[in-house]
């Protein structure tokens, strides 16, 4: 089913919309979320080329999951990372982490993980944890005596 104009200004993340792969997939991707798994994945597998041809050189796309929760996410930039940074301070942790998520998230929209919160308020916390892992911001560096 071809999607409205309203629709598909509504599955486009505002941080990508200029992005023309992220415009041409938006376009393709099914306006009402269903559970993404390795069927889904395959029923829109040129909606996802789009988006790893848009991200392939800033750290790929990555297929997040939290129970029956999932999301499309491109990995962190630096700018995504600072901005979050900057942001940590100014508001809760679950609020935080949030804005850090969708500043990430490519489908579903934002507003739907919004709606998940009301339901599961540490949805959001567990996307940002493994955001920050692909990231490697996280991740404990090793160190060997020379």
């Amino acid at each position: 089913m071809k999607k409205t104009g309203t629709e598909l200004l509504e599955s486009i993340n505002p941080y990508y919309a200029d992005v023309p792969e992220v415009q041409q997939a938006a376009a393709l991707l099914p306006a009402d979320y269903r559970p993404i798994d390795a069927d889904w994945v395959e029923r829109n597998q040129e909606a996802v080329a789009l988006l790893k041809k848009a991200f392939d050189s800033k750290g790929g796309i990555h297929l997040l999951s939290v129970d029956d929760y999932a999301v499309i996410a491109r990995a962190p930039s630096r700018e995504i990372l600072n901005r979050g940074a900057k942001e940590a301070g100014q508001v809760d942790r679950i609020e935080a982490d949030f804005k850090f998520v969708s500043q990430c998230m490519l489908y579903p929209s934002p507003a739907l993980l919004a709606g998940w919160m009301n339901e599961h308020a540490g949805v959001a916390s567990a996307f940002a944890s493994k955001l920050l892992e692909l990231s490697k911001a996280n991740q404990e560096a090793q160190a060997k005596k020379l």
